[in-house]
């Protein structure tokens, strides 16, 4: 079971879960050449007005009014790279392109923040969240949002990339389709392709961080 301990405001990882992190280093190739400082850290909330899952594919887009959700940020990221995680995010106010209504559920939490590199110059950190998946329901329609089978066919979770601006104090989801897929569709009316091959997908929106962290390396 998973332990967490806090530490100076900081969320550390402990027992099982930091080993569960030693383990996505590994597999995803999350190795960085540095560590990074969070400040100051502890737990998070974000919250955006705006969030849209986009099937590359098909062209279709559902769109969000809102999304909320929550976690803890790492003081010092281990030699992985990890942040931290996202415990729980919710999108609400889903609708597809002719205003039907839909919900986009997030499951599998949770899910891992994971920083690639830090620019001095702007103040931004490039990461990845790790681990993520969901499912997509709608009039006569159902889906899985995953990702591609990793190399030991295990688990097919979804990777977001992102940035986080320390003057903003906002994660932004960038579109980067390909770690994002759209699978095991039913019906759906063309609106997601349900063949054996998964749609590419990418899920953007911007993020406001309370309260606003700071994150440098090294």
């Amino acid at each position: 079971m998973a332990t967490w301990k806090r530490h100076a405001g900081a969320v550390l990882l402990t027992g099982a879960a930091t080993a569960l992190v030693t383990g996505i280093g590994a597999g995803a190739a999350v190795a960085v050449d540095s560590t990074f400082t969070v400040t100051p850290g502890g737990a998070i909330a974000v919250a955006s007005r705006s969030v849209v899952l986009a099937d590359g594919a098909t062209g279709t887009m559902l769109s969000c009014t809102s999304s909320s959700g929550g976690g803890g940020l790492n003081g010092t990221s281990p030699p992985t790279g990890i942040l931290g995680t996202i415990t729980t995010l919710t999108l609400t106010g889903c609708t597809g392109p002719q205003g039907q209504a839909f919900t986009i559920t997030l499951d599998r939490f949770p899910f891992y923040l994971g920083a690639k590199t830090y620019n001095a110059a702007t103040g931004v950190t490039h990461g990845i969240i790790y681990k993520a998946h969901g499912e997509v329901s709608g009039p006569g329609c159902t889906a899985t949002l995953a990702g591609p089978p990793d190399t030991q066919g295990g688990i097919r979770a979804a990777r977001f990339k992102f940035t986080y601006g320390n003057s903003s104090g906002k994660l932004k989801l960038l579109n980067d389709p390909g770690w994002l897929q759209i699978t095991n569709v039913n019906g759906c009316a063309g609106l997601f392709n349900s063949g054996a091959t998964p749609d590419p997908a990418s899920l953007t929106g911007t993020y406001t961080v309370s309260p606003k962290q700071t994150i440098t390396s090294p």
